[in-house]
């Protein structure tokens, strides 16, 4: 008897797709020129190393044991961390909850699930048509009906809230993957009035949420949501490309009204055994100690960002929306590159990787679709071989 499967077919991570075009070009002799992923290339900051490193080293108990939903020996770090992001005047006469979760995405599952007693009963919308799919996949995997929201260059990726209608949970995600756009507080009032009326329970991914551009316009649901005690809400922060590259130390925490947060922690406590200490113990380090550092992270992005995108637009690619946070850019697939006709997002991708080894994410929309390209590598050396790839292949629309 020969073994098979017993999951539907297809459905292969968009990522691990790229990932895997990646290795055969690389394989191939094809030089890479990384525009795809998006981790922060190389370590996290010194300063939340150094801390890191002494705590993983000490023979006290705590630092090596289950934290499950507590903050174990970082006293207070969720509030401390959260804080970091948006401020401590915030909570001030506000009765929130908190809650030290091993990363955003990890959590995703427990957010949903703390939506309603059955999931298979709720509804969640979702900003996944474009974005980042995991939030509708998770939701599937759970049985969960899903609304993806409508989001274009028209609406600047900022939904009518009416359109969530009839839903259990509304997730968002601002600053936004794969955009770069970010939330104003006419955007969370207007959502946060309609989730109130219409008894949705509110949350947003907010991973990207100190990688803004201009602090002017980008605002936290945190900020917002504090002023409405009738709202049941959360908001997830997160240290993974916030010091660096810290996307293997899976350390994050939620803030939120204190009944979303208790039935999340509740989800949570049966999903995972919680976070890493030591590694705790060196974020909260350079969130509080170590900001002149973050900011240059920040701005960096942003410089890269923008020689990028002077090279596309160079090249005649067009854009569909200028960031204003994180490292991303984003992409109207052309019609035509190498003097062939394209005929998605993912066939365009797959050739330019196998063409020039220029490797950006596919993502579904109107027309071909888009590509998303981001920054994170120490792309100034890069330019020249950037700009040669898309000269040879010569896109139009």
């Amino acid at each position: 008897m020969v073994l098979t499967s017993r999951l539907e077919p297809g459905g292969e991570n968009i990522f691990l797709e790229v990932k895997r075009q990646t290795a055969d070009a690389r394989a191939s002799g094809r030089k890479i020129i990384p525009l795809s992923i998006g981790q922060p290339i190389g370590p996290a900051l010194w300063s939340a190393r150094r801390v890191a490193a002494a705590k993983m080293a000490s023979n006290k108990e705590a630092w090596h044991s289950y934290t499950d939903n507590g903050d174990g020996p970082v006293l207070d770090f969720a509030r401390r961390f959260v804080s970091a992001h948006v401020g401590s005047g915030v909570f001030a006469d506000k009765e929130v909850g908190f809650l030290t979760v091993p990363g955003i995405k990890p959590t995703f599952a427990s957010v949903i699930q703390a939506a309603g007693p059955n999931p298979r009963e709720i509804w969640v919308a979702t900003m996944t048509n474009p974005g980042y799919p995991t939030p509708k996949v998770q939701a599937g995997l759970l049985g969960a009906g899903v609304i993806e929201v409508t989001l274009t260059a028209e609406n600047h990726f900022l939904f009518d809230p009416g359109e969530t209608h009839g839903c259990d949970l509304v997730f968002t995600n601002y600053p936004n993957n794969p955009t770069g756009q970010v939330a104003d507080e006419k955007f969370w009032r207007a959502l946060c009035e309609f989730c109130i009326e219409s008894g949705a329970r509110l949350f947003n991914d907010g991973a990207y949420a100190a990688l803004w551009y201009d602090g002017s316009e980008s605002c936290t649901l945190t900020q917002v949501a504090v002023g409405y005690p009738e709202l049941s809400w959360a908001e997830g922060f997160s240290a993974s490309k916030l010091i660096g590259n810290a996307t293997g130390w899976r350390i994050g925490a939620l803030v939120g009204s204190v009944d979303f947060i208790a039935d999340i922690a509740r989800r949570k406590g049966g999903n995972d055994s919680g976070i890493v200490p030591a590694t705790a113990a060196g974020v909260i380090y350079a969130v509080e100690h170590d900001w002149d550092s973050i900011n240059q992270g920040r701005l960096d992005y942003q410089t890269k960002n923008q020689l990028l995108i002077l090279v596309l637009f160079g090249n005649r690619m067009r854009s569909v929306i200028d960031p204003q946070a994180g490292f991303f850019s984003h992409w109207l697939v052309p019609s035509m590159a190498f003097g062939r006709e394209m005929g998605s997002s993912g066939h365009f991708n797959a050739i330019m990787i196998e063409r020039t080894g220029v490797v950006g994410v596919p993502f579904d929309g109107p027309g071909l679709g888009y590509i998303r390209y981001a920054v994170v590598a120490d792309i100034e050396p890069m330019i020249p071989e950037i700009g040669e790839a898309f000269e040879e292949a010569n896109v139009s629309y």
